[in-house]
């Protein structure tokens, strides 16, 4: 399973927004799409992030949240 950290979606999108296998891949973050990964880290977001479809550790949702972002599962609208 591939590893993705708060400071790593931080670096690749700076202004928040979506962040998805396919962006994450786009933005040269991940090696592999199709691969499972998840999102880790408990370090503090200032921006607002939609993580689609996603794994994401306990410590991760916390901080995702508490910046006004959400997780949402495959079926649902991002």
């Amino acid at each position: 399973m591939q590893t993705v950290t708060l400071q790593e979606i931080k670096q690749a999108f700076p202004d928040g927004g979506l962040v998805s296998a396919k962006s994450l891949f786009e933005k040269k973050v991940i090696r592999d799409k199709n691969f499972p990964l998840k999102i880790v880290g408990k370090q503090k977001l200032e921006k607002s992030y939609t993580i689609h479809s996603l794994k994401v550790s306990a410590s991760a949702k916390q901080a995702i949240e508490e910046a006004s972002g959400k997780i949402v599962a495959k079926n649902e609208a991002a």
